[in-house]
């Protein structure tokens, strides 16, 4: 028997708003979601998970504050 897992995406975005409209879409469309509110945030998540629970797509905002988009 063979297990397909939804894709992983990360969404990075400083803006609260913007963060969970995009991740309200993708959840709904059955996707698997990190969240991260900064680029610091972000690199500190993907440092946490495994290789198998690495995003396969990251969206992230081009204007953050700490790195660059």
């Amino acid at each position: 028997m063979t297990f397909h897992l939804p894709p992983r995406v990360m969404v990075i975005d400083h803006d609260t708003v913007s963060r969970k409209s995009i991740s309200n879409l993708l959840e709904r469309a059955g996707f698997n979601l990190i969240k991260a509110t900064s680029g610091d945030d972000a690199l500190k998540k993907l440092k946490r998970v495994s290789e198998f629970e690495k995003p396969n797509l990251v969206i992230v905002d081009n204007a953050l504050n700490d790195l660059s988009g």
